[in-house]
């Protein structure tokens, strides 16, 4: 049950998702909370399989579709890691 990194994609046991990564400084964000964000590039939802608290605001009624994304704090053991591949 261990999670890969690589710089486009995310591997976890037979689970693979293409991602890009991006980092906000506090000064970049409304909320003055860095972070790093990684988004699904490939459209197969399978970031949901990964993280649990993966976010998507689509809305199929207006046609407005969203890449699947996740949310890294400081916090996290994960987001000096990640850092590198920002």
């Amino acid at each position: 049950m261990t999670i890969k990194f690589f710089k486009k994609s995310i591997k976890k046991d037979n689970i693979k998702v293409k991602v890009n990564y991006s980092y906000s400084k506090p000064n970049e964000t409304i909320d003055g909370l860095e972070r790093i964000t990684i988004y699904e590039t490939d459209w197969s939802h399978n970031l949901t399989k990964i993280f649990k608290d993966t976010i998507n605001n689509s809305d199929t009624l207006t046609d407005y579709h969203e890449a699947m994304r996740v949310k890294i704090f400081p916090n996290n053991p994960l987001f000096n890691k990640l850092k590198a591949f920002c």
